[in-house]
């Protein structure tokens, strides 16, 4: 058995010998070659990042969230308007707020969560301040 191993082991040698005696230097065509597929992968690249900016100029989305106080309104990332009481009423802001957008040129798309996300909360008797 140990015969075996060495004779595993020195071809193994032999064989690492070999491979770092060999060098292979791309030509120059082959660099050429790279440099053409990298630089139609960056130009290709760009092209995506253009149209989904294009695409982001033209969509508003409005997300209907669930707050501890009730319903708000996120466009964009950013919150618009104040806290509604209900998801209806989100749903209603939201939608006027829309319509501006579409009167504007964009296309638009509202979210709201499923009933079972959206229990009906009870806001405080003096929500205005708790919000503040």
């Amino acid at each position: 058995m140990t015969d075996g191993n060495a004779d595993l082991d020195a071809l193994v040698q032999q064989t690492m010998a070999i491979a770092k005696s060999i060098r292979v230097e791309p030509n120059i065509s082959e660099r050429d070659g790279i440099r053409q597929r990298v630089s139609n992968f960056k130009a290709h690249q760009e092209r995506l990042a253009r149209g989904q900016q294009d695409f982001a100029a033209t969509q508003s989305i409005f997300n209907i969230v669930k707050a501890p106080l009730g319903w708000l309104i996120y466009t964009d990332g950013v919150k618009v308007g104040g806290v509604c009481g209900s998801r209806e009423a989100a749903f209603e802001a939201a939608t006027i707020a829309a319509t501006f957008a579409v009167r504007d040129g964009a296309g638009v798309q509202i979210n709201v969560p499923s009933a079972p996300e959206a229990d009906e909360i009870e806001l405080p008797r003096n929500w205005i301040s708790a919000i503040k």
